[in-house]
């Protein structure tokens, strides 16, 4: 992000909140977390974190034996 740019929400117990852009914002306001959204650093660091922990299972391929019987 470049310096300069986003948004300092002061609260009034003294905690601050900084955002990037309006959008961040409005989700804050709504109630949201951040690391539950994938569009955020924080929700990709996240998600990255839970895929390292817990990999998929391999695929496995099965084969199929289709015979057309005719009657």
């Amino acid at each position: 992000m470049e310096p300069g740019t986003g948004m300092l929400f002061v609260q009034t117990d003294g905690r601050s909140s900084y955002f990037c852009s309006s959008k961040c914002d409005k989700n804050s306001k709504l109630g949201r977390k951040s690391r539950r959204l994938p569009w955020t650093a924080r929700g990709r660091h996240v998600k990255a974190s839970q895929m390292s922990q817990n990999p998929k299972p391999a695929t496995q391929t099965v084969e199929l034996d289709l015979e057309l019987t005719e009657e």
